[in-house]
């Protein structure tokens, strides 16, 4: 097997697991920004920046990839990077791989013919993450309730590759799971499968059944107008992308109790969610 050469930048605890399954295989790491005493001693850690991407390395940029819009993600305590800087460094021979990665980042990677990846945009790799987060949302929702999911009535809002896992989840652990959706023929599978369904035009209607209400869409969905309907005593767990569907402060300001939970692979299962991106990587590298 080929040994190929990587540069991993920062990030939260993906990162960390992702170096080091690419080490396990024999892979040559360099790792920037990355401070965690779970990082493998076989990943080389380097202090700067100047100089470190060298011909035919593959980078891996930081999940997120940015917090600020400027500067690349880290977590160490190494000089920050800045996106226009690490842009300067590359090479045509270079691979860059990442997640969500900025339209103007991917435009300018475009414009320099530097190859490059968007791993969150790749089918298997969010079916597969969306597992983690589908645990990790069921995590959530157990740690704010005083009653069990099991027996519980449970909305599933959108029908998507992570609503699909997390139906089946809770579904497994005894919830009664309904799905509702705009769309028809997601609302026909649903039902097809075994599952309550609920078209969107009815939702205000019939969301004050629900002691559970989980968000997988990502625009406002929950508005106050729904939020009138929810009972103090249901739990939202919302993991759609920010700013989230709910109106959040109004939920605040009615007592209930609903989160926005993000990043739920790098927080609950950084392990499994970093080697998967590293599988991920080497499956289209190899």
């Amino acid at each position: 097997m080929a040994t190929l050469k990587f540069l991993v930048i920062g990030g939260d605890l993906r990162q960390v697991h992702l170096a080091n399954y690419l080490c396990r295989k024999g892979h040559s790491v360099i790792t920037y920004g990355i401070e965690n005493s779970a990082l493998s001693c076989n990943c080389m850690q380097a202090s700067t920046f100047a100089s470190l991407v060298h011909p035919d390395m593959h980078i891996v940029l930081p999940l997120p990839v940015t917090k600020d819009g400027t500067n690349l993600f880290i977590t160490g305590n190494e000089i920050p990077v800045t996106i226009e800087e690490f842009k300067d460094e590359l090479q045509p021979s270079n691979t860059v791989f990442g997640g969500v990665i900025p339209k103007t980042l991917g435009a300018d990677l475009k414009y320099l013919n530097i190859p490059f990846y968007d791993l969150m945009a790749d089918s298997a790799v969010a079916i597969r993450n969306g597992i983690a987060t589908a645990e990790g949302a069921i995590a959530h929702a157990i740690f704010e309730s005083n009653i069990t999911l099991h027996g519980s009535k449970a909305l599933v809002l959108g029908y998507g590759r992570c609503g699909k896992v997390l139906c089946d989840k809770l579904k497994g652990i005894g919830a009664a799971v309904t799905i509702c959706t705009r769309n028809n023929i997601d609302l026909a599978l649903a039902e097809s499968l075994g599952y309550s369904i609920l078209p969107f035009s009815k939702l205000k209607r019939h969301v004050g059944k629900y002691k559970f209400i989980f968000n997988t869409i990502p625009a406002p969905v929950l508005t106050s107008d729904y939020l009138n309907k929810i009972s103090e005593k249901t739990v939202i767990i919302d993991i759609a992308s920010v700013p989230g569907g709910t109106d959040f402060n109004y939920a605040k300001k009615k007592g209930i109790n609903a989160k926005l939970c993000l990043g739920i692979p790098g927080k609950t299962a950084a392990c499994s969610s970093g080697e998967i991106l590293a599988e991920a990587i080497l499956n289209i590298l190899m």
